[in-house]
C-alpha cells in the first residue's frame, strides 16, 4: 500500500521534538545530527503514523523565505478524542479552532505549532453522531 509522509522543516529541530513528543505525545523514531550534535533530520510517530521533521536549512534559500501555509497536518486519533484534546490544552497550545463536532462526520479541533503550521486532530462520528468505535 502506498502512503503519503508529511515532512515539515523547522528551524530548532530539538525544540519541534520537544513538542511533537512531549505535548503532541508524539513517539521519537529517530533524529540524524552532524558532527557537531546538532539535528538535522528527525522522525516522530502518532498512534502508528509518520511524520518527519527537518531542517529548514536543508531547503534552498528561496524556501527557507517561505512561511508554511497552505498545508494542514491532520491526525486522525486512535483514542478518545475529548481526553487527548484536555492533555494537549493543558500545554496552552495555541488553538485555532476548539473542539467540536462537524458537518462532515467528524469531532476535531486545530492547533497551530509553534513553527507555524496547521494541525488538526480528529475522530470519526457515526451516523448517530456519536464518536465511531475501531
Amino acid at each position: 500500500m502506498a502512503r503519503v509522509i508529511p515532512i515539515i522543516h523547522v528551524d530548532d529541530i530539538d525544540a519541534a521534538l520537544d513538542f511533537y513528543t512531549g505535548v503532541l505525545e508524539c513517539e521519537l523514531d529517530f533524529v540524524g545530527r552532524d558532527d557537531d550534535g546538532v539535528a538535522y533530520h528527525s522522525g516522530v510517530t502518532f498512534q502508528g503514523a509518520p511524520l518527519m521533521i527537518g531542517s529548514r536549512m536543508n531547503l534552498t534559500v528561496e524556501e527557507r523565505d517561505r512561511p508554511p501555509g497552505g498545508l494542514i497536518v491532520q491526525f486522525d486519533l486512535d483514542e478518545e478524542i475529548d481526553a487527548y484534546y484536555e492533555r494537549v490544552l493543558a500545554h496552552d497550545v495555541d488553538v485555532s479552532s476548539p473542539i467540536a463536532d462537524r458537518y462532515w462526520g467528524q469531532r476535531s479541533f486545530q492547533i497551530h505549532d509553534p513553527f507555524g503550521y496547521h494541525l488538526s486532530f480528529a475522530m470519526d462520528l457515526d451516523e448517530n453522531g456519536t464518536l465511531a468505535a475501531d
